[in-house]
């Protein structure tokens, strides 16, 4: 029997891809077929795959060229594409776990929700986001059980709600409708520009029960903060988004409820957050965001008086923790 559900990994590291088989293994409920896509891995990922071949359907494939390294949405294209026609899709990832209970709250959604199913595009589950240690690293926020495009966009701008990939399913059809996914580097914001255009017209809603863990680990591209040029490229991205975000709202009578000063404190969080750039490279961030986001004269020494007064926040921070360290190896 053909199932609903597609769950796609576009998979290359094999530090965390043990746990997150696991994860859906366990899964209450296995009306689904999971699609691996190696992104020709230098680890061998068949080995840690094969012994789940015989608990869940699952369709391993090896491509023969690495194509996450140079265009990462290509490569999330070409998995969602080893699907067999399922109407759904969550593409996951492979660190990241989910609770035994996703996959059949998906289901209850779609055939005992008071929803009509066919004004729904996109299904979302809410996150907690942990370390390489399974720890909780960032305080939980709920999602709202509905929001719309417009809302999305304001909540993310603000830094209101978590959202990332790997917990959002949505309807195949939609998607290829849309025009796939919004493509910018590094895939950076790729995910933020696609949900807003899967939900125009039946919005985001979200399944309140079973979790998705989403890693931060340091080793995926949205904790990497250390490397100049990916910072500069992580930012051009953002500012491409904001560019996108401002034709697509005009384009669809969409109101923007942000204003110009909370996009640029939204952008500024990739350079004030990387170790790997001195305080003026961030002030001389603040100036070009803050130009780019179209502020005044006045607007931009704002910007720039808010990434020194961050800086100093973060040395009396790091003071005060230096200063408890050495008090409390002076009391051992």
């Amino acid at each position: 029997m053909k199932h609903r559900l597609a769950i796609v990994i576009p998979a290359f590291k094999a530090d965390f891809f043990e746990a997150t088989l696991a994860s859906i293994a366990a899964q209450t409920d296995r009306r689904f077929v999971l699609y691996i896509g190696d992104d020709a891995s230098p680890d061998d990922l068949y080995t840690i795959v094969s012994p789940y071949q015989s608990e869940i359907a699952v369709v391993y494939h090896r491509f023969e060229q690495n194509v996450g390294k140079e265009d990462l949405v290509a490569h999330w294209e070409r998995c969602v594409a080893l699907a067999n026609g399922e109407e759904w899709v969550w593409l996951f990832s492979d660190d990241d776990i989910m609770e035994a209970g996703c996959v059949s709250a998906f289901y209850d959604f779609l055939e005992n929700g008071n929803k009509d199913m066919r004004d729904v595009d996109l299904i979302h589950f809410d996150i907690k986001v942990i370390n390489e240690n399974n720890r909780q690293v960032w305080p939980f926020k709920q999602f709202p059980v509905y929001l719309d495009g417009a809302g999305f966009f304001a909540h993310r701008v603000r830094g209101e709600l978590h959202s990332t990939v790997v917990e959002y399913i949505f309807r195949r059809h939609k998607w290829q409708q849309v025009g796939q996914f919004e493509r910018f580097d590094l895939a950076w914001f790729t995910d933020d520009a696609t949900w807003i255009k899967l939900s125009s017209e039946h919005g985001i809603h979200s399944i309140v029960g079973p979790l998705v863990y989403w890693r931060y680990s340091g080793r995926n591209i949205s904790s990497q903060q250390a490397s100049k040029e990916l910072v500069g490229r992580k930012v051009q991205s953002g500012l491409d988004f904001m560019k996108w975000a401002e034709g697509y709202f005009k384009r669809y009578g969409l109101a923007d409820r942000t204003s110009s000063w909370e996009k640029t404190v939204y952008l500024l969080s990739v350079p004030l957050s990387s170790t790997a750039l001195s305080w003026k490279e961030k002030i001389l961030y603040a100036d070009c965001i803050g130009t780019r986001m179209g502020m005044s004269w006045l607007g931009r020494v704002r910007a720039v008086i808010y990434v020194c007064f961050s800086g100093f926040l973060r040395l009396v921070r790091e003071s005060f923790v230096g200063r408890a360290v050495k008090r409390n190896r002076g009391n051992v």
